[in-house]
């Protein structure tokens, strides 16, 4: 969990990345607090394709979590203009 919370955004990213190799309730977890959270783009993408291994590709689960992050609202209102 630690690489999960670091302020390396590479770390970050390859703990993303790494979570989505060993389907455990506590991975789905971090993964998901990673989306809903974290503010870099690489590591967002990491965890969202790691996600989507785990919970399955027609699973909402690691969608909705992503809409669920604080810039989601900002990014949904910039695509609108």
């Amino acid at each position: 969990q630690r690489a999960t919370d670091g302020s390396d955004w590479e770390m970050r990213q390859t703990a993303a990345e790494q979570l989505g190799h060993k389907d455990e309730p506590a991975n789905r977890d971090l993964l998901l607090k990673l989306l809903q959270t974290d503010g870099d783009s690489d590591v967002l993408a990491a965890a969202f394709k790691a996600a989507r291994r785990l919970f399955g590709v027609e699973s909402l689960d690691p969608h909705f979590a992503l809409l669920r992050h604080p810039q989601a609202a900002n990014v949904a209102e910039n695509e609108g203009e």
